[in-house]
């Protein structure tokens, strides 16, 4: 799996909102192997302007392309605006900031304006987030996640509307500096359960954004690697639990192999992490 987009919502020395490393990537091949078994899932193509990420295109595993996605920043240099052509599709998100802290996210076009995801901070973490009734229908018409380039890819991936009528809510509980648990409420109702256990090493997808892989909900900001994670739903009285191992390059992680435990069916999964 490629590491893309970063993004630095608890950033000591940067403001939410703002990507600006010190290496640019240009272009990110995504493979993902189970059980012997690689597909190629694409490749995106980054275009800077300066040290600012001016336009990515997306394309699959046969090179056409699927969609492009461009920025516009202020003059702090934060991300205020996404534009994304995923053809005939036009989507555009407006990223509200007051003062240092992002607080919402705002869909715009022909028919309406709405706030379709609120940010709510505690202690200078983020500790609830809020998706509108219109966000499901919202993601699944525009081809992008917008939280994609806020978010790091597993908390995007796995936050997101039950269905079009229900306000959805993300409240998440902190230890130190990794998130160890989210409780996911539907309309006020305890909907799903995920809690999470970490190494001590060095967790490179934070606030990074991948986009076209095979997701587990794991690296919620945190700045370890989750080495468990559980999943509790209780209206249907449904777990599971995922376990990871790691071979480390120094502090980093370069390989992944995980484990998943459902309904007593066992499956194996294994990546290789490569960064350019």
């Amino acid at each position: 799996m490629a590491l893309v987009f970063g993004v630095f919502l608890f950033s000591s020395c940067q403001k939410e909102g703002q990507y600006l490393p010190k290496k640019k990537i240009t272009k990110i091949e995504t493979f993902s192997t189970t059980n012997g078994i690689t597909i190629n899932f694409g490749s995106q193509e980054w275009e800077w302007d300066g040290k600012l990420l001016n336009k990515i295109t997306n394309k699959d595993g046969n090179g056409e392309i699927k969609s492009i996605a461009t920025f516009k920043y202020g003059s702090d240099k934060r991300i205020e605006w996404l534009h994304v052509d995923n053809t005939p599709l036009i989507s555009d998100y407006e990223y509200i900031y007051e003062g240092k802290d992002l607080v919402k996210i705002i869909r715009h076009n022909a028919t309406y304006d709405d706030d379709v995801v609120t940010f709510k901070k505690a202690d200078g973490k983020v500790v609830e987030i809020t998706l509108s009734p219109i966000a499901s229908k919202d993601f699944s018409e525009s081809g992008v996640n917008p939280l994609d380039f806020v978010l790091s890819k597993e908390v995007a991936s796995h936050i997101k509307p039950i269905d079009t009528k229900a306000v959805t809510v993300y409240k998440l509980t902190w230890d130190g500096k990794n998130i160890v648990a989210m409780d996911l409420f539907s309309n006020g109702v305890l909907s799903m359960k995920n809690t999470w256990k970490y190494d001590e090493m060095i967790n490179p997808h934070k606030g990074l954004y991948e986009e076209g892989v095979p997701f587990v909900p794991e690296n919620l900001f945190s700045a370890n690697n989750v080495i468990e994670e559980t999943t509790e739903t209780p209206v249907v009285n449904y777990s599971s639990k995922v376990e990871f191992k790691y071979e480390y390059d120094g502090k980093y992680p370069v390989k992944r192999t995980w484990t998943t435990s459902t309904l007593g069916i066992i499956t194996e999964f294994s990546e290789i992490i490569y960064y350019k």
